[in-house]
């Protein structure tokens, strides 16, 4: 079996949103956002700040569509994340789609418990920046259900606000068993690259 490798690679220290990506923001008021001050091996990062966002908001990014027929196995990204409390309920979804966005399929949720990488206390929390390597993970997120097909796949970060604190999103990567890849940088237009 040939090993997987990635081959998307959005680089947050161009624009923001990376090229191709839509950002969806019902009310007009905090929404994802890149930072300049942290990121997982850099500087930069996207973040959807709950700390200031009232309970119950939905703000979603969907990324540019990824052509499924170049084996596209796994999605992964690093988030860093601390919990206000046990009541203020952040969560991120993942969602997949195949028809241009009218219908959408859960490829990953967690809640504030589960999100959390670094328990700081309660008076800190909203004031938390993840400076440190380990205060971020790595998700992986299984593909195989889309293996071969040849359609388009749109991939959306869905945050449901519990007024906690800011998820902190860096180094999305898309695997697929292949020997040359593509490589698309969302700061600027595509180029390819061998592996």
């Amino acid at each position: 079996a040939q090993s997987s490798a990635p081959f998307c690679l959005p680089a947050f220290e161009g624009q923001f949103p990376p090229f191709g990506w839509v950002i969806h923001n019902p009310d007009n008021a905090l929404t994802w956002e890149k930072r300049s001050d942290a990121g997982n091996g850099d500087m930069y990062c996207m973040i959807m700040n709950n700390a200031d966002n009232p309970a119950g908001k939905i703000d979603e990014i969907t990324l540019s569509d990824i052509d499924l027929s170049t084996g596209v196995s796994r999605l992964s990204f690093d988030v860093a994340y601390t919990r206000f409390d046990d009541n203020s309920e952040d969560a991120l979804e993942i969602l997949g789609s195949l028809d241009c966005g009218n219908t959408w399929k859960v490829l990953f949720r967690k809640n504030h418990l589960e999100l959390e990488t670094a328990e700081v206390p309660t008076n800190d929390s909203n004031d938390w920046i993840p400076t440190n390597s380990t205060d971020w993970r790595t998700e992986n997120i299984s593909l195989d259900q889309y293996k071969d097909l040849s359609s388009d796949l749109l991939v959306k970060f869905k945050n449901i606000s519990g007024f906690g604190t800011r998820i902190w999103i860096d180094n999305l990567k898309f695997y697929a068993k292949e020997n040359n890849l593509k490589i698309v940088d969302y700061a600027e237009a595509p180029k390819l690259y061998p592996n």
